[in-house]
């Protein structure tokens, strides 16, 4: 008689809604940088009028860096493998440090760093969060037993299953 697989122990509720406010972080992350890009592209002319410092094509650019990381790391979210988890940490830290040099190298301003003890504070709670919940993550998919990637060549996938036997 063959012994059934045991199900996967589900998975805690607490650690869910976690990874939804992630999920919620990254999308407002990806949404504030592509609002960025196209105010920078439509504003354009009026920035250069003013002077703004630095150039709009910059300050586009660091938006849709912002915008393509966000959702990055949305779609990684659903990827349960280490190289996901670890790539999503990676991309909070890499908004974590693009932050901070755009607000120290590129957008200066004496209001800009009225506040940076509390911008400093945020931006490592939320970093240590996110890299946090991507190891508790990938030890719950160790222990629930995520299998790993496997190249099946594409062909084969595509054959029905009495003629891959």
């Amino acid at each position: 008689m063959p012994s059934k697989k045991a199900p996967p122990p589900k998975f805690p509720a607490r650690y869910r809604a976690y990874q939804v406010l992630h999920l919620l972080i990254l999308a407002y992350i990806s949404f504030l940088g592509w609002s960025r890009l196209a105010l920078a592209l439509s504003g354009r002319d009026l920035l250069v009028q003013l002077g703004a410092r630095p150039d709009p094509i910059l300050v586009g650019a660091g938006g849709g860096l912002w915008g393509l990381l966000g959702l990055g790391g949305i779609g990684l979210l659903f990827v349960r493998q280490t190289w996901a988890r670890a790539l999503t940490a990676g991309i909070s830290a890499v908004l974590a440090l693009t932050y901070w040099l755009d607000s120290l190298l590129l957008t200066r301003s004496p209001g800009a760093m009225a506040n940076w003890p509390f911008a400093a504070l945020i931006t490592l709670v939320m970093l240590a969060f996110s890299v946090s919940l991507m190891v508790v993550l990938h030890q719950w998919d160790q222990a629930a037993g995520a299998a790993p990637a496997q190249k099946v060549h594409r062909a084969e996938h595509a054959l029905p299953k009495r003629i891959r036997n």
